[in-house]
This record gives structure tokens, sequence and C-alpha cells, in this order.
């Protein structure tokens, strides 16, 4: 039997250690393993560790970064594959792989969120639009919509009510006439209509000196004024005829509608509410029509800018709008719409500058000009505003006849400041053209606005 090897037993690991080795310097190397410090390279970690403990160490990190136990589970098991170590020693290409790795699910957590956050905004957006849009609607809902009747019923009991007071019997009968025969011929009886007023007004711009003011009018066109029959909510059909008076001056549009409707005259208010639902059947403005009720016949629904485009785009005539859906200015004014306006009426040609439907909340206009002041290079805009009676309109155009004896101060019907058109959102209508071709008109049939600003 061989016999045990000579030596001396370690106190700390019980091996025998060999007589020809120095039992003190194998103790003390156990005691130098333990007490040899290693600098920890985490960031914001300047601990001195044990080799032995610095794996130790690196783990505890990683569990005091992760909230959730499961992630931190994960994320461990990953770390300790990567954080080996050589010859005792962190391995430091490891550690800043793993680096790298943190950086990397960084980043892409930040490209994450940045990608909500774009697909928030444009949720937002989506339903600022449609808000807007629903506004716009829900003005032509407020007036009339549950209103009976329409144009004839209220003009006959308008009449009846003053029989005795303004009228007698025999005009009662006389002016009832009158307006059946305007029912069943479709055409307008004029009775609010004033003529010449944009002649006349050119005519006093051009006697006094171009120094003071520049003026940029439209093309001729008509005042139509509410009359007993619409008075309330006839004041889209009454911007509209506005402007129809001032297409049938010019050949090519009068042919156009006159293809349309049968005749060059001007259609009447219960006319032009069966014009616009012959519209809608063919396909113009669906959703306007759906809005509607697909009704404006014996109603006093009111309408507005769509229900104007439907109308002169199934007549082949380009109607495009342009929406300035939020104030430009201080107090809910809209600077950039008077500047679009002048450079509108600047840049048409005489012939093609034709007048503008304006709408804004509770009422539309006809604007037919700009006028810009010289001295402090202020704009205002020249408008036409059906609420303004056919009396008042022949008394401004008589004075505005004499140059010597007109003012300024009797251009107040007509002319309107940034400050006096205060409102949420207003929506004009230009005139561009005519359609040409089968397939432009049944792009014309969707209603879409360009939005400014």
């Amino acid at each position: 039997m061989a016999s045990k090897k000579a030596g001396v037993s370690c106190p700390i690991c019980d091996c025998i250690v060999p007589q020809d080795v120095d039992i003190n310097v194998h103790v003390n190397k156990h005691f130098d393993e333990v007490s040899t410090s290693v600098k920890c390279s985490y960031p914001d970690c300047h601990l001195e560790l044990n080799k032995s403990a610095l794996d130790d160490h690196m783990v505890a990190h990683l569990f005091k970064d992760n909230e959730s136990d499961e992630v931190i589970n994960k994320e461990v098991l990953h770390k300790k594959d990567i954080l080996k170590t050589v010859d005792g020693y962190l391995n430091d290409s490891a550690l800043a792989k793993a680096f790298q790795e943190e950086e990397y699910k960084s980043k892409a957590a930040d490209e994450n969120v940045l990608k909500d956050e774009e697909l928030a905004r444009h949720l937002q957006n989506n339903e600022k639009e449609k808000r807007e849009s629903e506004d716009f609607k829900k003005l032509q809902e407020r007036y009339g919509m549950n209103s009976n009747g329409g144009f004839v019923k209220q003009y006959d009991k308008v009449l009846s009510k003053n029989v005795g007071k303004k009228i007698s019997v025999g005009e009662y009968y006389d002016k009832k006439a009158s307006m059946l025969s305007s029912l069943v011929e479709g055409e307008d009886s004029s009775k609010s209509k004033t003529a010449d007023v944009i002649e006349a007004l050119t005519s006093f711009y051009t006697s006094i000196s171009s120094k003071k003011k520049l003026i940029y009018l439209s093309v001729p066109c008509d005042h139509y004024s509410a009359d007993i029959g619409d008075s309330g909510w006839g004041c889209g059909y009454r911007n509209l005829q506005m402007l129809i008076s001032s297409l049938l001056k010019h050949p090519l549009y009068c042919e156009r509608m006159a293809e349309k409707i049968g005749k060059d005259t001007m259609p009447s208010i219960p006319m032009l509410q069966t014009l616009i639902e012959r519209a809608w059947t063919d396909g113009f403005d669906r959703a306007g029509c759906s809005q509607l009720g697909g009704k404006l016949k014996h109603t006093k629904k009111w309408i507005g800018t769509t229900e104007v485009a439907a109308l002169l785009r199934w007549m082949s005539i380009r109607a495009r709008i342009v929406d300035f859906h939020t104030p430009s200015g201080d107090n809910r004014t809209h600077p950039k719409m008077f500047q679009w306006l002048e450079e509108y009426y600047k840049n048409k040609k005489d012939e093609t500058s034709f007048p503008i439907y304006l709408q804004h909340e509770g009422h539309s206009r006809t604007c037919f000009g700009v006028e810009r002041k010289v001295a402090d290079n202020s704009l205002t805009l020249m408008i036409f505003d059906p609420s303004h009676s056919s009396t008042k309109m022949k008394d401004l155009k008589d004075n505005l006849s004499n140059h010597e004896t007109c003012k300024f101060s009797h251009l107040s019907l007509l002319r309107r400041s940034i400050s006096q058109l205060k409102y949420d959102q207003f929506q004009v209508l230009y005139i561009d053209g005519v359609y040409t071709t089968h397939d432009q008109i049944q792009k014309a049939k969707i209603i879409s606005s360009v939005r400014i600003p």
C-alpha cells in the first residue's frame, strides 16, 4: 500500500501542502484572491470590489435598473450570458455590447413614442377637420330646418297680416297674383332688385384722386334684397341671384345656364330650390343633400356655400371654395382673407372678375371688390348685403350718381373693414371657368375646399 504523501494540511482548504512548498505562501494565496480589488465599470458606479464579487455586483445593477420581475429575470439571464470574465476580470467588450444593446432598445422605445405622438397629432387633426365640417353643416340646419311652408306661404301670410294696415284688399290680390305668376314662370319678379350700383360706384371712384384710394371691382352685378317671402332665411338664395346676375351678362356662362334651365332669365327662389334638388338628384354634393334631407322646395331651409357650388357645377360652371377656417388676426379677424380677396381682384382680367359668395356663421353676403386706402394701407371689402332693402340701395345709387355731393359716408352700406367682420370661420366661393369634359363634371360632384391658413 502506497504511503500517504508527506506534507502539511492547509487550514483554509484542508488540502495537503507538499513539504517542498512553503505552507505560508499557499495560505496567503487564498487571502490575496479575496483582498484583490477591481473598480466597477458600470456607469456612475466607482465602487471597488473583490474580483470574486464583481459578477454578482453587476447583476445587482441590472436588478436595480428594471422594475418588472418578469423583465428583470429575462434581462438578468441575458446579461449573465454576455458578462463573461477573463482571468478574473470583466470582459470589457462584452460589457460594451450590453450597453450598446441597451442603447438600441432605448432608441427604439423613443421612436415608438414619436410614432405614437405623430399618430395622435394626425388623429387630432382629422378630428378637428371633421368638427369644422360638421360646424358648417350645422349652420345650414340652424335656420329654418323645422319650419313649415316656404316662400309662397310666408309671402301670403305676411301679405294677409298687412291688409288694412299697409296695403288695401285690392293691393293684396294684385301682389298675390304677381307672386303666383312668378312662381308658375319660375322667374324672379325683380321687385327686390337694384341694378347698376357697381357702374355708379366705378364712376364715383374714377372722379376722385387715385392717390387716396385704390379700388378693384368685379364685373357688374345686380343687388337683390330679401323680400317678404324669404325674410329671415333667404340670404343664401339672394346672394346666389347676385352671382347669377353677373354670370348672365357673360355669353359663355349664360349659355351654360340656359342649357340647364331652358331660359336665360333670373330664377325665383322656389325655382332655385327646385334646381338645387335636381343637382342633388344628378349626384352633386350627396353629403349636403343628406344633411338637408334631400328637400328644399316648400321649405324655409337655409342654404350655404356647398349648395351654391352644387347648383353652379351642375350647370358646368366651375365653382371653387376656399375655407378660412381659423382667424389669422387678433380678435377673430381674418386679414389673410382680405389679402386673398385683394389678390383675386387685382390678378383677374376684367371680364372674369366675378363677384364672390362670402359665407360666415348665420349669414352670407356678396363681395364685389376691395378698396385699399393709400394713407394707412388698410383694406376694406365692398359688400352687397341682402338684408339691405332695395329702397336703401336705390338711394345709394342716386347719391353715387352725383359726384359733387356724394361722400364716403354714403358708402357705409357697402364698405366693411377687417374689424367689422369678426367671425370664427369664413368660406368664399368664386367662379373659375367652366367644365368641358364628362370626366371633369363627374369629379366636380364631390364638393371640397382649399383651407387657408
